[in-house]
């Protein structure tokens, strides 16, 4: 039994862990665009190459429970943070399309799993007050980690190896913290088979919005930087387009997640994913002012860390404690598997359908959602 002490500082680690560990990813979402353009590739190309790291979860998926049980959640935290170094420390040396597909597949593997494991372990902590809070501290530790990602870019640089191995550095400091309280870390009775079926039949609501969330919380930032440098924008203001879209996560999704606590959380999502939807109409017209474009991505990255993290509070809820690790992969599962369409489709789309073609995915997948979630929706 965890005393109260116990349960801040895990919490504490959790979020550290991951707002570093996605540091990388903030990183990455400039270093692959700009590293891919420099082989020549299109649009398209690059979009295939990119979503091999959301890809990796949706192969590795109903893996991730066998492997916690064989090494332990404990172990799991230590090791993947030092693969995750090795690759991005060799990804810049590769020449080749293919080798750099694999290399983000391997990365896309590392890093999922690493984030589900922390995840699991933030929702087996007994919260007793105002869990929305703690899980939108969560939601905006994955995405100010991404936000500091381009900032740090800045004074490196995103040109040869030298980013990608700082880039290196960082994800082998996420196995200090969990070092020093590996005794925290729960070890968990789970079966080597989760119930993937199960956990989405009872939540389908959650897990639609999963896949709906991932093609814009995957498929916005890999092809923002594209988007802004085609639309005029120099590299440096593109890239900030992404920080600006995760500070809201951060700031603006803290709030929606803790404000979810007083009210229908369901319905929440709904309102989320609707002005969500208004986001993606208005990027094209205004990624044409500076200012307005890095407003608009500040209040939509918020709308998606919201939408995230009450779906992450709805899964605490919901299932008990044995079924976690399925809820926890079904809709990490989910959320991957609309990034992987999405950021397919938005690389195809704007090679045929104009920079635009990014804003018509989303839109599309807004308006799928909202014609599955309201025919659904039951008031309690």
């Amino acid at each position: 039994m965890f005393t109260k002490a116990k349960v801040i500082v895990a919490i504490i680690v959790v979020l550290i862990d991951t707002t570093i560990a996605q540091l990388a990813m903030g990183m990455n979402s400039v270093l692959y665009p700009v590293a891919l353009q420099g082989l020549n590739l299109n649009n398209t190309m690059i979009g295939v190459c990119l979503s091999m790291e959301v890809f990796a979860i949706l192969t590795i998926g109903q893996s991730i429970s066998a492997i916690i049980a064989f090494l332990g959640l404990p172990r799991v935290l230590v090791v993947l943070p030092i693969l995750r170094a090795l690759i991005l420390y060799f990804l810049p040396t590769f020449q080749t399309w293919w080798a750099w597909s694999i290399g983000i597949f391997v990365f896309g593997m590392a890093t999922d799993m690493f984030l589900i494991s922390l995840q699991i372990w933030l929702n087996t902590i007994q919260i007793t007050r105002f869990k929305g809070l703690v899980m939108g501290a969560y939601a905006a530790a994955l995405s100010g980690g991404v936000a500091l990602g381009p900032i740090i870019l800045q004074y490196v640089g995103t040109e040869g190896r030298y980013p990608f191995r700082v880039n290196a550095l960082l994800c082998a400091l996420t196995a200090l913290p969990t070092l020093l309280l590996y005794l925290l870390i729960p070890k968990l009775a789970t079966t080597e088979k989760p119930r993937i079926a199960f956990v989405i039949k009872n939540s389908q609501a959650i897990y639609a919005s999963a896949l709906v969330g991932g093609i814009t919380w995957f498929g916005l930032p890999a092809f923002l930087t594209i988007f802004g440098t085609a639309n005029g924008m120099s590299i440096k203001d593109a890239a900030f387009l992404i920080s600006f879209f995760e500070f809201g996560s951060v700031t603006v999704g803290w709030a929606i997640c803790f404000f979810s606590d007083f009210v229908d959380r369901r319905l929440f999502v709904i309102v989320c994913v609707f002005f969500n939807l208004l986001c993606a109409i208005y990027l094209p017209m205004a990624i044409f002012n500076t200012k307005l474009a890095y407003l608009l991505l500040f209040i939509w990255g918020g709308l998606m860390g919201g939408i995230y993290s009450i779906c992450l509070t709805m899964i605490g809820e919901n299932f008990r404690m044995e079924d976690q690790v399925s809820a926890n992969v079904a809709y990490v599962l989910m959320d991957a598997a609309g990034g992987f369409i999405g950021v397919n489709l938005i690389g195809m789309a704007m090679d045929t359908l104009g920079n635009e073609g990014l804003a018509y995915v989303i839109v599309a997948g807004s308006v799928s959602y909202f014609i599955f979630a309201l025919s659904r929706y039951r008031p309690i």
